[in-house]
């Protein structure tokens, strides 16, 4: 099994390689706000929104909101939340490997 951490949102720049992860049931291609897995190709999405402040290891989920102007005779906006896995950012995954591993696994003894 092979997981393919790409920088940025799936644009034509990674068409090439969704196309060839689609092939290939143990290659995964993940991207900001979509991913090849199991030759199935979608947007992330979060089931929980709740639960999402205390499962998101490493703040490595960013929530998106987008608010839709109402339209008459509707009064009030609507806010929809869009959600991209960072992982493909160095930064964040290696906070996502600390918060895995423990903040304090590694601290520094300073009586040394």
């Amino acid at each position: 099994m092979v997981i393919v951490l790409l920088f940025g949102n799936y644009s034509a720049n990674y068409e090439k390689a969704f196309s060839y992860a689609k092939g290939k049931y143990n290659l995964s291609v993940w991207t900001f706000d979509q991913a090849v897995i199991g030759g199935q190709q979608g947007e992330w999405k979060v089931v929980n929104r709740d639960a999402l402040a205390d499962e998101n290891i490493g703040d490595a989920i960013t929530e998106i909101p987008e608010v839709i102007k109402a339209i008459p005779p509707a009064t009030t906006d609507t806010t929809i939340y869009h959600y991209q896995l960072e992982l493909g950012d160095f930064a964040k995954f290696g906070n996502f490997l600390q918060a895995l591993v423990g903040k304090e696994q590694f601290k520094l003894d300073d009586a040394k």
